[in-house]
């Protein structure tokens, strides 16, 4: 019994033939519909990371020992008098642990760090339902920082 119709050199020609025009088809993927989607640039990522895109008041680094108490009182006060802000956000960054555990440990350390500029902001005057908290990791970071930002 044969299983083919086509004399044997119509097979020799159209395998060529057949070969070239499978070979010009790929599969359907995501690039098939338009561009791959990129990245974001590292401006818009570092613009989404702080409140409003808008650069920190403060920044502290409570690893180092120094006070920034004055500092803090005097960037509150120059918010508050200057720009008619009225509310605050204290964003804590730490950096990103090893594991998803290591990751959580270093935010709730930040977070426990960044209650004292809160407590700090209170004793300055700042009503506490005016400030909100956020933590988040940021890679490259070896200690934490603080940073505060104004909202009207």
């Amino acid at each position: 019994m044969r299983f083919s119709r086509c004399p044997a050199t119509a097979r020799w020609v159209l395998l060529p033939a057949l070969t070239v025009w499978l070979g010009a088809c790929h599969l359907i993927d995501q690039e098939s519909f338009g561009n791959a989607p990129r990245p974001p640039a590292p401006d818009m990522l570092e613009a989404a990371l702080h409140s409003n895109g808008a650069a920190p008041l403060i920044t502290i680094n409570p690893d180092d020992g120094t006070d920034y108490g004055a500092a803090l009182n005097a960037a509150i006060e120059s918010a508050r008098d200057k720009q008619g802000i009225t509310h605050f956000h204290v964003l804590a960054i730490a950096a990103p642990g090893q594991s998803l555990a290591g990751t959580a440990q270093a935010l709730r350390q930040a977070s426990s760090q960044a209650e004292s500029v809160i407590d700090a902001m209170s004793q300055d005057g700042v009503a506490p339902e005016r400030i909100t908290l956020s933590a988040a990791t940021k890679p490259g970071v070896n200690a934490v920082s603080i940073e505060v930002f104004a909202e009207k």
